[in-house]
């Protein structure tokens, strides 16, 4: 499509010299690494079994590891809790299967010091040279910079915000649903739409 559109518009030349550009690419030239001095932003690859290929050093480091090296070729469910990796999945699932992007994803996840903080990932398709999807990218950066409409779980972001300043005292389910405005079961039924987990899990 993106062929035909440049053919379309006159623009057959440029188009051919990028495709000359990027085939004579050597493979080590890895544009990735280009995220990691874009500061917070954190940049992925996995292949269609859903393992991760690429990531930069801040993605990497998110994660615990030490280099690239340690987290290529695992997936999801050998870094994450179970059920953030089938949250996970499941949008890796949909980018594959319908070959569109996903973006402005807004989640609950785990900054580099393991307390609970908002980001936003965009996910796009990874095309082979038939056009046929062979993997997911993506990129997550922190909630901060996205705007205030695009956050589907600010109704518990007081209880989050608690949890992330006071989480070495001690605190209890009624208190967080209280500064919700919630009952305790739609609290847990809203952190379990958020995080994959109730209250008390992402407290431990």
């Amino acid at each position: 499509r993106a062929r035909l559109f440049l053919t379309v518009c006159g623009m057959s030349g440029p188009a051919s010299s990028r495709e000359a550009f990027f085939r004579s690419m050597a493979p080590e030239s890895q544009f990735y690494l280009l995220f990691n001095h874009l500061p917070r932003v954190s940049f992925f690859a996995k292949d269609a079994q859903f393992r991760f290929v690429a990531a930069n050093c801040h993605f990497v480091e998110r994660l615990g590891f030490s280099c690239e090296a340690e987290l290529l070729g695992k997936g999801d469910f050998d870094v994450f809790p179970s059920r953030l990796a089938e949250n996970f999945r499941r949008d890796d699932e949909e980018v594959l299967r319908s070959g569109e992007p996903k973006l402005g994803i807004v989640e609950l996840f785990f900054n580099r010091q393991g307390i609970p903080d908002w980001f936003v990932t965009h996910k796009l398709p990874v095309l082979d040279r038939k056009g046929s999807v062979m993997g997911i990218m993506g990129i997550v950066r922190a909630h901060g910079s996205a705007p205030d409409d695009a956050h589907p779980h600010r109704q518990i972001e007081r209880a989050v915000e608690h949890i992330r300043t006071r989480f070495r005292e001690k605190i209890t389910v009624p208190e967080l649903a209280e500064m919700a405005a919630l009952s305790p079961r739609q609290l847990n039924r809203k952190f379990v739409e958020a995080f994959g987990m109730s209250p008390q899990a992402v407290v431990m």
